[in-house]
């Protein structure tokens, strides 16, 4: 080789070093913005509480970029922030706000690998944050959550789920229930492991009071095995869904039980507020929910007695306890329930307030008649309406159409 072919090599070598070192430097330097936008999302997260529960960022996934989030974030100073609450922070001077949205939970899903997100599971970070965490190797069918479950369905900590302008708390363990169990069916939790889920809830003494363990009594297929411990849930640990778990089964000597509960209304409208989420856990709602399901002629005076009750009553959420009451009654096949309703519709309701001076009966009817879905109306009904007709009855005329025969 002569000396020149040697210098054209030497150059050649140099020019090839200097863009690998370019590359190398290019590559590092993206690794190390990727993680910096990483820290800014698990600080967000991690000092922030309420979960955003919307869907539909989570379906726009895909249009998220790693160049396109840095873009957007690369302009948050961390260290502005010195106070917390729900999911806004607070800046030093104390008059900006920057509302931590849930984007951000997507975002964070987008950036990290399956390692990552299983570590943001860990205790030691905020509930909201572990959430976020669960719910993207969920998305991305990870084959550790079942594992992180076990690990975490008896966390009681409190984690407050948000979507648009409504704000529940709930055991963070529940939630971790609540979302794994909804996707049994995507091939993401097995139907083995499904089936373990739910006897985890329903047997496990600290889970008693979980939403998802209330949902899920009822709900429950009434299997032999489950019996003795609803029947437990119901008396000693005062789980009223239960009740309606109970009248699956159809034993005669539970009976009481439910005529217990269906009695109960009046003592209980004395001791408690307003509360429309509470309304789902009144004893006498749940038994009537009962009754839904095992229409038994025994239960009909007590019917009548709660329809009188709510009819003069001023109770601020009465629609919730009415509009069950009618779905209970028209659960019976035969035509005492028609004359009930007919006979319901004549009748005269005490107003409320000001704000509620022309409702009627019919109004909760035809909500009952809204949440049942689209089996057909008989036409006994359908006239009924038609001849009592709600105040609110710019929808009627969809609702006849949508359940005609």
């Amino acid at each position: 080789m002569t000396l020149e072919n040697q210098k054209k090599m030497s150059v050649l070598k140099i020019f090839y070093i200097i863009v690998i070192c370019s590359l190398s430097l290019s590559v590092c330097s993206c690794k190390t913005e990727r993680q910096k936008d990483i820290e800014k999302l698990v600080f967000l997260l991690n000092n922030t509480t309420e979960f955003d529960t919307s869907q539909a960022m989570w379906d726009n996934r895909h249009q998220m970029t790693p160049e396109g989030i840095h873009k957007e974030i690369s302009s948050i100073d961390t260290t502005e922030f010195i106070s917390y609450k729900g999911a806004v922070l607070q800046t030093k001077d104390k008059k900006e706000y920057f509302w931590v949205r849930g984007k951000y939970q997507v975002m964070l899903a987008v950036l990290c690998d399956e390692d990552q997100l299983i570590q943001f599971t860990d205790k030691r970070y905020s509930p909201r944050l572990r959430f976020t965490a669960f719910v993207a190797l969920m998305v991305t069918k990870s084959k550790s959550l079942e594992k992180i479950l076990l690990e975490n369905y008896q966390d009681t900590t409190a984690i407050s789920m948000f979507n648009i302008d409504e704000r529940s708390y709930y055991c963070f363990g529940s939630e971790l229930l609540c979302y794994a169990q909804q996707y049994a069916s995507h091939d993401i939790i097995s139907k083995q492991d499904s089936i373990r889920n739910d006897s985890l809830a329903l047997f496990t003494p600290s889970t008693a009071q979980y939403a998802f363990t209330k949902n899920l009594l009822y709900n429950i297929t009434p299997k032999p095995s489950y019996y003795q411990r609803i029947k437990e849930l119901y008396e000693k640990h005062h789980i009223n869904q239960a009740l309606r778990a109970i009248a699956r089964y159809r034993k005669p000597s539970d009976r009481i039980l439910i005529e217990q509960g269906l009695c109960a209304y009046q003592n209980l409208d004395k001791s408690k507020k307003p509360d429309f989420e509470a309304d789902y856990s009144d004893i006498t709602y749940n038994a009537l929910t009962a009754v839904e399901l095992w229409p038994d002629r025994l239960f009909q005076p007590y019917l009548r007695s709660i329809r009188d009750y709510e009819l003069q009553s001023h109770r601020h959420n009465r629609e919730v306890r009415f509009e069950q009451l009618f779905s209970t009654v028209l659960a019976y096949p035969d035509p005492w329930a028609y004359h009930f309703v007919s006979e319901t519709l004549q009748l005269p309701m005490q107003k409320r307030d000001q704000y509620y001076e022309d409702e009627n009966a019919s109004d909760y009817l035809v909500n009952c008649f809204y949440c049942s879905g689209d089996a057909p109306l008989k036409p006994e009904y359908r006239d009924l309406l038609k001849k009592y007709p709600p105040y609110y009855s710019y929808d009627l005329n969809e609702l006849l159409e949508r359940k005609a025969k």
